[in-house]
């Protein structure tokens, strides 16, 4: 589980051919104007799609280049946390969900993670946990565990 190396200004890098990554983990604005956790909904389901697991994913689309979730130690302000944003979740799901993954969506360094998809105008929170993701309203409450 090694950090990233925070080189890049893609927005995702698919790695060398050593397997290695990087990805930009700060606040600054990168190409698009997208900001960490920030990734259009075809992006998402391509990534998933080729990387089903669900901390493959969050190293993929938060850009925040751990193998575990609960490994994120990064600084991400509240601002970041933000796709608290009322919006449409069923429709984004409706796009993104197929038969391999349900879609939940947050950034943070407790866990589960959350990231924020944007599917066009429209912006949504997605989940990660450990074991899979899957897709909640933006208001819902705490998880209970």
């Amino acid at each position: 589980m090694e950090a990233v190396d925070d080189v890049s200004d893609r927005i995702r890098s698919d790695g060398d051919s050593e397997g290695r990554h990087a990805y930009r983990t700060d606040r600054a604005a990168r190409e698009g104007g997208r900001f960490l956790g920030e990734v259009d909904d075809e992006r998402f389901r391509e990534v998933l799609a080729r990387h089903p697991e669900a901390c493959e994913a969050f190293r993929m689309i938060s850009g925040a280049g751990y193998r575990d979730p609960a490994e994120a130690m990064g600084t991400y302000s509240a601002a970041e946390h933000a796709g608290r944003v009322r919006t449409d979740v069923e429709s984004i799901a409706a796009v993104l969900s197929d038969a391999d993954h349900t879609c939940v969506v947050r950034l943070d360094t407790a866990d589960p993670q959350l990231a924020t998809v944007r599917n066009g105008v429209e912006r949504a929170q997605i989940e990660f946990d450990t074991a899979r993701v899957r897709w909640v309203p933006p208001d819902a409450g705490e998880p209970g565990g």
